[in-house]
């Protein structure tokens, strides 16, 4: 099953179904099944693979992966979650020293978010009583991890957009097609909290 999904995934990345596809994914991440969040979590940190993929989950997925990694009460997907948001930002912060500092920061980051989602994920489950701290603990993880997270994605961005953009024109003129139109280079997706 999982080597059909990742040939979906790769058959789709050249195709105008990859803006349909990580929409899906998205709106999985919003949902109260912790399950499908992971599963969603683990089809975005393969789809994050492939820079055109990157381009497009950047904007959508992050704060969306954020979330998930440290307010989900189940492990697999808190993980996943964080795979995701290290596929998704690693690749374009650079090389030499500074790429590898800025890597080095991110990789502590998503490590940290996944011990502070641990916790959070024990103190909420382990006593029902407790759940009045679950609101205070979004509100006080949450800011500080998407303002450090935004610092890294920031850098990694402008890198990326220029790689995608040569990348698609490179696949249009092969197969001589149009160029891309303004829904496709870029999508919006907005979490209402519905499944």
């Amino acid at each position: 099953m999982r080597n059909i999904i990742l040939q979906q995934i790769a058959c789709a990345v050249h195709s105008d179904q990859l803006i349909f596809l990580m929409a899906f994914q998205c709106s999985l991440l919003c949902s109260r099944h912790t399950e499908e969040a992971g599963y969603a979590a683990g089809v975005i940190q393969n789809l994050s693979r492939h820079k055109k993929a990157r381009l497009l989950l950047q904007g959508q997925a992050v704060s969306l992966l954020i979330g998930l990694a440290l307010t989900s009460t189940h492990l697999p997907a808190q993980v996943a979650a964080v795979c995701a948001l290290h596929n998704l930002l690693s690749p374009a912060l650079g090389s030499g020293f500074s790429g590898f500092k800025r890597r080095r920061l991110l990789k502590n980051v998503l490590s940290d978010a996944l011990a502070l989602g641990m916790i959070g994920s024990a103190v909420l489950t382990t006593n029902k009583a407790m759940s009045p701290i679950a609101g205070g603990w979004t509100a006080l993880a949450l800011p500080a991890f998407r303002t450090q997270i935004a610092a890294l994605e920031g850098v990694t961005q402008s890198v990326a957009a220029s790689e995608v953009e040569a990348s698609d024109k490179k696949y249009r003129d092969a197969r001589h097609l149009p160029a891309a139109t303004k829904a496709e280079r870029g999508w919006t997706f907005a979490c209402d909290g519905s499944e």
